[in-house]
C-alpha cells in the first residue's frame, strides 16, 4: 500500500485499499492530523483498538452530525462506532440517552488506563 516506500501513507494511497476501509477512515486513523499514516497509527487501527491518541473531541467532531455536543444512539450507529455502541450505557453515566464530551472523555481515559495494564502484564 505504501507505493512510494516513505513509512508513511497518504490519502492517494490509501484510496487504492482495495477493502476501503483506511480510505474510508483516514482522519480518524491519522491520529496526529498530518495527513499521513504512519505504521504505528496503522497497527493500532488495524488491532481494532482504535488509534491511539484518538481524542474524544475528534470522535465527537466526527460523529455529531447535529453538531449538538451530544452524541445519541443513531449518531453513531451510522458512523459505525461499535466501541461506543458497544458500550453506550457505561458511556452514558447520566442516563440521560447521550453521551457528552465530559463522558466521552472520562470513558476513553478509563479504557486507555486498562489498556495499559494488559501491555504490562504481557
Amino acid at each position: 500500500m505504501d507505493t512510494n516506500n516513505d513509512d508513511k501513507i497518504d490519502v492517494d494511497e490509501a484510496s487504492k485499499d482495495q477493502r476501503g476501509e483506511i480510505s474510508q477512515d483516514f482522519d480518524l486513523i491519522d491520529t496526529n492530523d498530518d495527513k499521513y499514516i504512519d505504521l504505528s497509527e496503522l497497527e493500532a487501527s488495524l488491532n481494532g483498538k482504535g488509534p491511539k491518541g484518538e481524542s474524544a473531541e475528534k470522535i465527537m467532531k466526527e460523529v455529531d452530525d447535529n453538531a449538538d455536543g451530544k452524541l445519541n444512539a443513531i449518531e453513531i450507529a451510522a458512523k459505525e462506532k461499535l466501541l461506543l455502541t458497544n458500550n453506550f450505557e457505561e458511556i452514558d453515566t447520566n442516563d440521560d440517552n447521550e453521551i457528552d464530551l465530559e463522558e466521552l472523555k472520562y470513558f476513553l481515559s478509563k479504557s486507555d488506563k486498562k489498556k495499559s495494564k494488559k501491555r504490562k502484564k504481557q
